[in-house]
This record gives structure tokens, sequence and C-alpha cells, in this order.
């Protein structure tokens, strides 16, 4: 990670899994919150695939100030999908 040339306010790992050459996940980068967490002075901001209680206190505990909920509350198709495909045998 190379640093911005101004001092950020936060970071975030919003683009965790979706930028080109980075492994795709299907969970949150828990690992990337607690290294950024580690390593920076200002606030980490934990986004990206948090769609239960559980993961979002995951983040918090592993360092996130904050945890941005999106798909999990904004999309209800995404989140019936998922029930759907949890419950199907």
């Amino acid at each position: 990670m190379r640093p911005p040339s101004r001092a950020p306010t936060s970071w975030g790992t919003t683009l965790s899994g979706y930028v080109p050459g980075s492994p795709r996940r299907t969970a949150p980068d828990l690992d990337l919150v607690a290294d950024l967490a580690a390593a920076v002075p200002v606030p980490v901001i934990a986004e990206g695939r948090i769609a239960t209680p559980e993961q979002a206190a995951r983040a918090l505990a592993a360092g996130a100030h904050s945890v941005v909920v999106g798909t999990a509350i904004t999309a209800p198709t995404a989140l019936t999908r998922a029930f759907a495909a949890g419950l199907t045998p």
C-alpha cells in the first residue's frame, strides 16, 4: 500500500475484492480491517459484504471505527435471494 500525497481523514475497505487482480470475497475482509487499524493513525471504516450483526461486531472487534451496511439493508432482492438459497435443500 502506498500512502496518498495528502493525509486521509479515514480509510475504508469499500473496494476490497472488487479491484481487478484482487481476490473475490464472499465475506467481509476483516484481515484488511485489522491490518489498516494497526497501520494508520485515522479511523478505519469497514464496508463491503457485511450482512449480519455478527459480521459487523467482528469488524468492530478487528479495529474498525465504524461499519457501513449497504446491500444487506438497501437491496431487498439480494436479501430474499440469500434467504431462498439458505433454505433450499
